[in-house]
C-alpha cells in the first residue's frame, strides 16, 4: 500500500516521521511525501520493502541500507553513482572495514552512508556476482585478510567512478547583499518546527520585511569541552532534521531568498569558544569528529542547490590553535559542495586574528561588540563607539579582501541591551532600547564597501513564538520589526 503526503508536516503529525519515504513491513505500506521538493527523488523505500518481504535482513547494515538503493536509478535525483563519484573526488568514503561496521555506520552521516551503501553493492555484484552476494547477505563473515584483498578492489572501483560520472558543472550564485536573519527552529515540534506550515509562514513574513537572504541553522550538541565526541545528527521529527531543513530551503528559494546552510553546535554549560582539547592527538581526533558531522551538511547542501554553507560557528580555541587543521576542511569541503563557503567568527580576537579568511569565499562575523557602556547613551555616543568597531572590521576587510557579512547580530529587547548584547536577558521588556541598536547598526553600516549584508540573530521559526510581549533576541512584533522593513526595503 502506498500512503502518499503533499508535505513534510502532514506525513509527519500522520505518522510521527518527517522523513521523506518510508516503510512499515507490519503494514505492507510505504509512505512518501511527493511534491515538487523531492520530484524525480526516489530514495528506493518501496524496493526496501519488497526486498524485506523476499530476503529478509542482513546482519549488516550496509546490505540492507544497499540493496534497495542499488536498484534506484534516481536516488537523490541524480542517482548514488553520481554521487559516490563526488565523494571520491573530495575524499569522503569509507573502507571495506568500516562499511561492514554496524557501530561506525550508527555514529556517521545517513547521507553519506546510503550512497556509499549502494556503490557498494554495485561493486559487491560486479565482483562476487549475484547468486555469492545473496549467499553472504544474511550472515556476512570475512577475515581482516579478506576485507584488506577485497578494499584493494573497491579502492579501484570508486577511482572509476569520476570518469564514468562526471559532475555537472553549475556556476556558483553570485553574492547579493544579504539581508535577512538567522531563521531559528524555535518550535521543536512537527507542527511549528522548520517542516511546518508555520515555518512557510514566517519565512513570507520575513520576505515581507524586505529579506533577501535567510541562515538555516541545525544543531548538535556536546557536553564536554575537553573530550572529542562523535557528534550526533538531527533526526527525531520534531527537531532540526535535514527534511525539515531541505523544506524550510525550498520554501525560502521558492521566495526567491538566498540560503545560507549555518550549522551549530550547542556546547551544555559553555559555547563552542569553550572547546580546548588538551592534547594535540585529541585535536585531531576532535576536527576528524567535527569534519565528519559537517560534511552531511554539505552534501546535503549541494544535493538540494542551497547557495551556501557555513562550515563553523564561533570555535574560538580550535580556529586560532588549529588553523591548517581548518584548511584541510575547507579543501575538502569545497571538492564536495559547490557553492559559497564561509566561517561565523565570534568578535573579537577570532574575528580579528584567523589565518585562513583567504580560503573562504566571503567572511563571517558574529559581531557582539558593545556599543557603549552607559545606561542611557545618546545614539550618537553609540554610533562613535560602533566606529571604532567598524575600524577593527575593516583592517580584516584591508588584509584579505573578501566581502563581510554579519552572519550574526543582535540585541534583546530589554533595559540596556547595548552593554552586553550577547548576554543572558535580566527580566525587563524595552522594545525601544531594542530598536534603538537596531538603528545604530543600519546607519553605521550603510554605504561601507566592506560590507555584503547582515543576517541578525534571530526570527522565530513560528510568528506567535514566546507571544507579542518578549525579551528575546526576535525583533518580531516589536518596534524593531518596522525599522527593519524600513532599512530593507529601501
Amino acid at each position: 500500500t502506498y500512503n502518499f503526503y503533499t508535505c513534510t508536516e502532514e506525513k509527519g503529525l500522520m505518522t510521527g516521521n518527517t522523513d521523506h519515504s518510508t516503510f512499515d513491513p507490519a503494514t505492507n505500506a510505504v509512505h512518501t511525501i511527493v511534491n515538487n521538493i523531492y520530484a524525480h527523488n526516489n530514495i528506493g523505500r518501496d524496493n526496501a520493502l519488497v526486498l524485506y518481504n523476499l530476503i529478509g535482513e542482513s546482519s549488516k547494515t550496509i546490505f540492507n541500507v544497499g540493496l534497495p538503493i542499488y536498484f534506484t536509478d534516481t536516488w537523490q535525483m541524480k542517482g548514488y553513482k553520481y554521487w559516490a563519484a563526488r565523494l571520491v573526488e573530495s575524499e569522503n568514503t569509507y573502507t571495506v572495514a568500516e562499511l561492514l561496521d554496524n557501530s561506525f555506520l550508527e555514529m556517521e552521516s545517513s547521507l553519506i552512508r546510503d550512497c556509499m551503501a549502494g556503490a557498494f553493492t554495485d561493486f559487491l555484484v560486479k565482483t562476487w556476482g549475484k547468486d555469492r552476494y545473496l549467499k553472504q547477505y544474511k550472515n556476512i563473515s570475512l577475515s581482516d585478510a579478506e576485507k584488506n584483498r577485497l578494499n584493494v578492489k573497491w579502492q579501484q572501483y570508486l577511482e572509476q567512478l569520476p570518469k564514468a560520472h562526471p559532475k555537472v558543472q553549475k556556476q556558483s550564485k553570485t553574492l547579493p547583499y544579504l539581508k535577512g536573519f538567522n531563521f531559528a527552529h524555535e518550535g521543536y515540534s512537527i507542527y511549528n518546527g522548520y517542516g511546518s506550515q508555520k515555518a512557510t509562514e514566517s519565512l513570507l513574513k520575513q520576505k515581507n520585511m524586505g529579506s533577501n537572504a535567510m541562515a538555516i541553522v541545525p544543531y548538535t550538541g556536546i557536553n564536554d569541552i575537553n573530550t572529542p565526541t562523535p557528534l550526533h545528527f538531527s533526526d527525531n521529527a520534531g527537531s532540526e532534521n535535514d527534511d525539515a531543513v531541505v523544506h524550510a530551503v525550498s520554501m525560502a528559494s521558492k521566495m526567491g531568498m538566498y540560503t545560507l546552510l549555518k550549522p551549530q553546535i550547542y556546547v551544555g554549560g559553555s559555547w563552542p569558544g569553550g572547546i580546548d582539547m588538551p592534547t594535540d592527538a585529541q585535536w585531531d581526533k576532535f576536527h576528524d569528529y567535527y569534519y565528519r558531522w559537517i560534511r552531511h551538511y554539505a552534501f546535503l547542501a549541494e544535493i538540494h542547490g542551497m547557495d551556501a554553507l557555513c562550515i563553523g560557528v564561533e570555535f574560538t580555541k580550535a580556529t586560532l590553535a588549529r588553523p591548517d587543521a581548518w584548511r584541510q576542511m575547507i579543501k575538502q569541503t569545497r571538492a564536495l559542495y559547490s557553492g559559497k563557503i564561509t566561517y561565523a567568527a565570534n568578535w573579537g580576537d577570532e574575528f580579528e586574528k584567523i589565518e585562513f579568511w583567504d580560503d573562504l569565499d566571503f567572511i563571517g562575523l558574529n559581531s557582539y561588540y558593545p556599543l557603549s557602556k552607559k545606561d542611557n547613551p545618546t545614539n550618537a555616543e553609540m554610533s562613535l563607539r560602533f566606529d571604532t568597531v567598524k575600524t577593527k572590521i575593516k583592517k580584516v576587510y584591508d588584509r584579505f579582501k573578501k566581502p563581510i557579512v554579519f552572519t550574526e547580530i543582535g540585541f534583546r529587547s530589554i533595559d540596556t541591551p547595548w552593554k552586553n548584547p550577547h548576554a543572558e536577558a535580566d527580566e525587563t521588556i524595552n522594545e525601544e532600547a531594542q530598536q534603538r541598536s537596531y538603528e545604530v547598526i543600519f546607519k553605521g553600516i550603510q554605504n561601507e564597501p566592506w560590507c555584503q549584508g547582515i543576517l541578525w540573530w534571530k526570527f522565530p521559526s513560528y510568528i506567535e513564538y514566546r507571544g507579542e510581549h518578549n525579551n528575546a533576541f526576535t525583533p518580531n512584533n516589536k518596534l524593531a520589526e518596522e525599522t527593519v522593513r524600513e532599512w530593507f526595503t529601501k
